[in-house]
């Protein structure tokens, strides 16, 4: 389901009153065919340099970007999944997916995600409605 030119569409929000950024692939808010992908996986990493609102430094978020490309790589090319986006929360980045192989997604982080040298945590939970993200196409 992956496209040559997957659209994103950026966005502001706040968390307990500190602003958070989302980057949502906007090409899936109307594809009905994004059900066949019943699994959420958020991944959550957690930046070693943040600023005074708990954002990533430019140099930490080059290096996150980096992080999340090649999971993007990997997980596309290697899993039935595809990538919705990523928010940047304060002190914490999060990088979503959804897939129809759960154990493939689950085998991939728990190697890779060893070798990042920062904090880190994953949930791959059933979630065949979209409702983890639905907030976020609800904003586009």
């Amino acid at each position: 389901m992956k496209k040559e030119n997957t659209k994103y569409a950026g966005f502001t929000f706040d968390v307990d009153g500190f602003p958070c950024v989302a980057v949502i692939n906007s090409d899936l808010k109307d594809d009905a065919q994004r059900f066949e992908f019943p699994y959420s996986v958020f991944i959550e990493i957690i930046p070693e340099f943040y600023n005074e609102i708990g954002h990533p430094t430019e140099e930490e978020s080059k290096f996150l970007n980096e992080i999340e490309d090649e999971i993007v790589k990997f997980l596309e090319a290697k899993t039935r999944s595809i990538h919705i986006g990523s928010t940047i929360l304060p002190k914490k980045k999060e990088i979503i997916f959804y897939t129809k192989m759960p154990d493939a997604v689950k085998s991939f982080l728990e190697r890779y995600l060893l070798f990042i040298q920062r904090r880190y945590n994953f949930e791959i939970s059933l979630d065949e409605k979209w409702e983890s993200v639905s907030g976020f196409y609800n904003q586009l």
